[in-house]
Protein backbone atom coordinates (compact mmCIF):
# COMPACT_ATOMS: atom_id res chain seq x y z
CA UNK A 1 0.00 0.00 0.00
CA UNK A 2 2.75 2.91 1.04
CA UNK A 3 4.33 1.91 -2.62
CA UNK A 4 1.45 2.09 -4.45
CA UNK A 5 0.87 5.40 -2.82
CA UNK A 6 4.40 6.74 -3.47
CA UNK A 7 3.74 6.03 -6.86
CA UNK A 8 0.92 7.56 -7.27
CA UNK A 9 2.47 11.00 -5.51
CA UNK A 10 5.35 10.81 -7.69
CA UNK A 11 3.01 10.48 -10.51
CA UNK A 12 0.86 12.98 -9.33
CA UNK A 13 4.01 15.26 -9.22
CA UNK A 14 5.56 14.68 -12.52
CA UNK A 15 1.51 15.54 -14.04
CA UNK A 16 1.55 18.57 -12.01
CA UNK A 17 5.18 19.61 -12.80
CA UNK A 18 4.81 19.47 -16.23
CA UNK A 19 1.42 21.16 -16.86
CA UNK A 20 3.20 24.31 -14.78
CA UNK A 21 3.86 27.32 -16.97
CA UNK A 22 6.27 27.35 -19.86
CA UNK A 23 7.86 29.13 -22.63
CA UNK A 24 8.95 27.46 -25.27
CA UNK A 25 9.37 24.37 -22.82
CA UNK A 26 11.33 26.04 -19.96
CA UNK A 27 9.79 26.60 -16.73
CA UNK A 28 8.20 30.36 -16.54
CA UNK A 29 6.06 29.21 -13.05
CA UNK A 30 7.22 31.00 -9.84
CA UNK A 31 5.93 31.22 -6.39
CA UNK A 32 7.55 34.15 -5.11
CA UNK A 33 6.65 36.51 -8.17
CA UNK A 34 3.48 36.88 -11.23
CA UNK A 35 5.00 36.00 -14.46
CA UNK A 36 4.00 38.72 -16.66
CA UNK A 37 4.88 37.91 -20.39
CA UNK A 38 8.14 37.70 -22.63
CA UNK A 39 8.79 41.30 -24.05
CA UNK A 40 10.64 42.81 -26.54
CA UNK A 41 13.68 44.34 -24.62
CA UNK A 42 13.86 47.73 -26.25
CA UNK A 43 11.52 49.88 -28.29
CA UNK A 44 12.23 50.95 -32.13
CA UNK A 45 14.18 53.85 -30.78
CA UNK A 46 16.61 51.53 -28.56
CA UNK A 47 14.54 52.43 -25.32
CA UNK A 48 15.00 49.81 -22.89
CA UNK A 49 11.60 48.01 -21.37
CA UNK A 50 13.62 48.06 -17.76
CA UNK A 51 16.45 50.22 -17.58
CA UNK A 52 16.53 51.47 -13.68
CA UNK A 53 19.14 48.77 -12.93
CA UNK A 54 21.12 45.33 -14.14
CA UNK A 55 23.36 43.04 -13.82
CA UNK A 56 24.89 40.09 -15.74
CA UNK A 57 26.66 38.56 -13.27
CA UNK A 58 24.52 36.54 -11.49
CA UNK A 59 25.75 32.90 -11.26
CA UNK A 60 22.80 31.28 -11.07
CA UNK A 61 20.64 33.88 -12.69
CA UNK A 62 17.83 31.87 -11.40
CA UNK A 63 13.89 33.50 -10.85
CA UNK A 64 14.46 33.38 -7.11
CA UNK A 65 18.37 34.87 -7.53
CA UNK A 66 17.48 38.32 -10.10
CA UNK A 67 14.82 38.67 -8.01
CA UNK A 68 16.40 38.89 -4.69
CA UNK A 69 18.94 41.17 -6.49
CA UNK A 70 16.17 43.51 -7.34
CA UNK A 71 15.04 43.51 -4.13
CA UNK A 72 18.54 44.78 -2.58
CA UNK A 73 19.94 46.28 -5.14
CA UNK A 74 20.30 50.38 -4.84
CA UNK A 75 17.27 51.88 -5.12
CA UNK A 76 15.33 49.07 -4.69
CA UNK A 77 12.74 47.27 -4.05
CA UNK A 78 11.71 47.03 -7.40
CA UNK A 79 8.54 45.46 -8.66
CA UNK A 80 9.67 44.48 -11.67
CA UNK A 81 12.60 41.77 -12.30
CA UNK A 82 13.10 40.09 -16.04
CA UNK A 83 16.42 38.09 -17.42
CA UNK A 84 17.27 38.83 -20.85
CA UNK A 85 19.43 36.23 -22.91
CA UNK A 86 19.86 34.10 -20.03
CA UNK A 87 22.56 35.83 -18.21
CA UNK A 88 21.48 39.89 -17.96
CA UNK A 89 18.94 40.42 -14.48
CA UNK A 90 16.77 43.67 -15.59
CA UNK A 91 15.15 45.83 -12.49
CA UNK A 92 12.20 48.34 -12.90
CA UNK A 93 9.24 50.14 -11.14
CA UNK A 94 7.75 50.66 -14.35
CA UNK A 95 8.04 49.60 -17.86
CA UNK A 96 9.63 52.34 -19.94
CA UNK A 97 7.66 51.51 -22.67
CA UNK A 98 4.05 49.96 -23.32
CA UNK A 99 5.28 45.92 -23.28
CA UNK A 100 5.12 44.06 -26.70
CA UNK A 101 4.93 40.36 -27.46
CA UNK A 102 5.85 41.54 -31.16
CA UNK A 103 9.40 40.27 -32.08
CA UNK A 104 9.88 38.81 -28.65
CA UNK A 105 11.51 35.08 -28.29
CA UNK A 106 12.06 33.85 -25.11
CA UNK A 107 14.24 30.73 -25.50
CA UNK A 108 17.04 30.48 -23.49
CA UNK A 109 17.67 29.00 -20.72
CA UNK A 110 19.01 30.74 -17.04
CA UNK A 111 22.36 30.84 -16.46
CA UNK A 112 22.87 28.14 -13.66
CA UNK A 113 19.43 26.43 -14.13
CA UNK A 114 18.48 23.91 -15.75
CA UNK A 115 15.15 24.22 -17.03
CA UNK A 116 14.45 28.07 -15.83
CA UNK A 117 13.15 30.71 -18.44
CA UNK A 118 15.70 33.20 -19.03
CA UNK A 119 14.54 36.04 -21.82
CA UNK A 120 16.18 35.87 -25.03
CA UNK A 121 18.21 38.34 -27.68
CA UNK A 122 16.10 41.37 -27.08
CA UNK A 123 13.73 39.67 -25.03
CA UNK A 124 13.01 39.68 -21.46
CA UNK A 125 11.23 37.10 -19.49
CA UNK A 126 9.43 39.42 -16.84
CA UNK A 127 7.80 39.03 -13.33
CA UNK A 128 6.18 41.00 -11.27
CA UNK A 129 7.69 40.97 -7.32
CA UNK A 130 4.40 39.78 -5.24
CA UNK A 131 3.91 42.30 -2.45
CA UNK A 132 5.31 41.29 1.22
CA UNK A 133 3.73 41.73 4.00
CA UNK A 134 5.72 42.31 7.33
CA UNK A 135 4.25 41.54 10.80
CA UNK A 136 5.50 44.13 13.68
CA UNK A 137 4.79 43.33 16.67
Amino acid sequence: MVAITGVNVGYEYRSCYQHESTQDGLVTAFANADYQGCYAGTDANGLRLMNEKSINTLNPNSHQACMDWCTNAAGGPYDYFGIEFGVNCRCANQYAFTPTTSGATCDKVATGTTNEAGGGANALTVYKRKASSVSIG
